[in-house]
C-alpha cells in the first residue's frame, strides 16, 4: 500500500474547507482510476464496507503493477479540486468516460480533447492538478487542448 502517511496540506493552503477522506481501493478501470464522492452519500464498497461521505471521499484505485507514485499524487490533486468545487459551488459537471463517443476512445489524443472540452469542472481540475503537481500526462493534455483551441478546431 502506498503512502501510509501522506501530507496533504499543500492542497488546501488554508482554503477553509475540511480535508476529504482518501480511500485506496482495488483497481478501477473506469474514472481513470480515481473518483470523488461528494458529501451526503453513504457508499457501499465492493468489499462490503459502508462509508459515510460526511466530508467527501477521494477514491484512488491502486494496483502495484499499474499505479505509479506520480499517478497517485496527481490523482489526489485532481480529485481534491472536485472536492473544492463541491464545497464552493455545490455542483460538479463531470463527464463519464462512457459519455465520450466510443469511436474516440481508441485514440488517446482525441479522447482527452473530447473529455476535457465537455466539462468546465474537469478542465478546472486538470489545470489545478497541473499547477500543484505537474506531470508529463497533464502537460500533454493541456498542450493538446491548447492546440485545438488555438487552431479553432475545438467545437464546444
Amino acid at each position: 500500500m502506498p503512502y501510509t502517511g501522506i501530507e496533504l496540506g499543500w492542497l488546501s493552503k488554508g482554503d477553509g474547507i475540511p480535508m476529504p477522506r482518501i480511500e485506496f481501493v482495488e483497481w478501477m478501470d473506469y474514472a481513470g482510476g480515481h473518483y470523488f464522492a461528494p458529501t451526503g452519500d453513504v457508499l457501499e464498497l465492493a468489499d462490503g464496507r459502508e462509508l459515510l461521505c460526511d466530508k467527501g471521499i477521494i477514491f484512488i484505485s491502486y494496483d502495484p503493477d499499474v499505479t505509479s507514485d506520480e499517478h497517485i499524487i496527481a490523482s489526489i490533486a485532481h480529485e481534491y479540486r472536485h472536492h473544492w468545487q463541491w464545497y464552493n459551488f455545490g455542483e460538479l459537471h463531470g463527464v463519464d468516460m462512457l459519455e465520450v463517443q466510443p469511436d474516440v476512445l481508441d485514440d488517446w489524443d482525441t479522447m482527452i480533447v473530447a473529455y476535457y472540452s465537455q466539462s468546465y469542472t474537469e478542465l478546472d481540475a486538470l489545470l489545478f492538478e497541473h499547477r500543484k503537481y505537474p506531470t508529463a500526462t497533464s502537460g500533454r493534455s493541456l498542450g493538446l487542448l491548447n492546440h485545438y483551441v488555438y487552431n479553432g478546431e475545438l467545437n464546444r
